[in-house]
């Protein structure tokens, strides 16, 4: 196999994680996760709350194995 047919698998693999982070986008559970936490931020943050842990969970369901695995999210 070619590096170009091994990195289409490994793209392809991460799809089902796109999907799961729009679900959460489109019943409006990020929000609600955002709005009940939101008690929690401290003054002069500005990181939304639902989005963290939906990115966190993303992670996880993806096989994530620590907090460091997040960024891959925002990039």
């Amino acid at each position: 196999m070619g590096r170009r047919h091994e990195g289409l698998l490994s793209v392809l693999g991460h799809v089902g994680s796109a999907l799961l982070a729009q679900v959460a986008d489109k019943t409006g559970l990020m929000r609600a996760v955002g709005r009940e936490l939101g008690a929690l931020q401290a003054a002069g943050r500005q990181h939304d709350r639902g989005r963290v842990v939906r990115d966190l969970a993303v992670v996880l369901a993806d096989g994530g194995d620590c907090l460091g695995n997040v960024l891959f999210l925002a990039s």
